[in-house]
């Protein structure tokens, strides 16, 4: 009887690619991309520069900017009355209190005792003069409104400080400048909150030729910083 033929084996496809074939298959696709393509891992991604991130932080900001005050020296720059304690002010104390604190957040020096050094209260209330405190710079801070804190000896004599500095620097005028000057001629605005004194309070003092107000002042008015320039009228 003749053999029977051999029957030849066929390899028969697994029903599941094997973990190599599918190793192999991936890295082959990965090859034969495009060049150009790229992966998850290597797209490019903003990056913050460094610049942005001073920029930021706290510690790398840049203080506020204001007018140069290395060689500025309030005494060497007289005003109109200042000897007779009849300076015009035309700012409000609204004004006033902005221009303190951008000075005193700002990075500006000035020179004392042949030394620089940055502004605090205690530098500005120097420049301020007539026996300025600290405590009654802060106090008249502390109001509020437009006109809160007029009755105080702060409003008054930091006025004449930035006027000082204003014409120190060469600045022009501001537009709400230009207006007062027109709505209170050459008096200047009158001393005094009229908020606070709406209720009856006190608004002025009368005196005689020759008496000062400030003698009249009570201890606790004093306290709270008020101060009334010679020669004023209220």
């Amino acid at each position: 009887m003749p053999k029977a033929k051999r029957r030849s084996s066929v390899v028969r496809p697994a029903p599941y690619p094997s973990p190599l074939s599918r190793r192999s298959s991936s890295g082959s696709k990965g090859s034969k991309g495009s060049k150009d393509a790229k992966s998850p891992e290597t797209s490019e991604t903003p990056k913050t520069s460094k610049t942005s991130k001073s920029f930021r932080g706290s510690k790398d900001a840049e203080p506020s900017r204001f007018p140069d005050t290395t060689d500025f020296d309030p005494s060497s720059i007289p005003l109109d009355g200042e000897d007779s304690h009849s300076v015009p002010v035309y700012d409000t104390c609204a004004e006033i209190r902005s221009k303190i604190t951008s000075l005193l957040d700002s990075s500006a020096e000035t020179e004392v005792n042949g030394k620089k050094k940055k502004y605090n209260k205690t530098v500005l209330c120097q420049q301020m003069g007539d026996g300025m405190r600290t405590q009654t710079l802060q106090r008249f801070r502390d109001h509020e409104g437009e006109m809160g804190g007029a009755e105080t000896k702060a409003y008054y004599l930091g006025y004449i400080f930035f006027e000082k500095l204003r014409i120190h620097s060469e600045e022009e005028k501001s537009a709400s400048r230009k207006k007062a000057e027109k709505k209170f001629g050459d008096k200047g605005r009158e001393l005094y909150d009229p908020d606070k004194n709406r209720g009856g309070g006190r608004r002025g003092i009368f005196v005689g030729p020759g008496e000062d107000p400030n003698d009249f002042l009570t201890a606790e008015e004093v306290a709270q910083g008020w101060y009334f320039p010679k020669g004023k009228v209220f």
